[in-house]
């Protein structure tokens, strides 16, 4: 046996490393959350994953919004 082969996924996967936020979470959570981590999961109410929102993402939608408010198009 192969020293790797003697770990299961379950021992190896850290359940605190990622947390994901639900899809329900409003702008200030994902805010929060990108500034701890690099991109965030997000699950749905029974926990089954949708999909990820990277900081990159969060950082264009923010100077979209930005650009909009001040009339400039990105």
């Amino acid at each position: 046996m192969k020293p790797q082969e003697r770990y299961r996924i379950g021992e190896l996967v850290r359940r605190d490393f990622c947390p994901p936020l639900g899809i329900v979470a409003d702008d200030d959570e994902v805010i929060d959350a990108v500034l701890q981590q690099n991109f965030v999961p997000i699950v749905d109410d029974r926990g089954c994953f949708c999909g990820i929102v990277t900081r990159r993402s969060v950082i264009a939608a923010l100077a979209n919004a930005e650009a909009a408010l001040i009339g400039k198009a990105i």
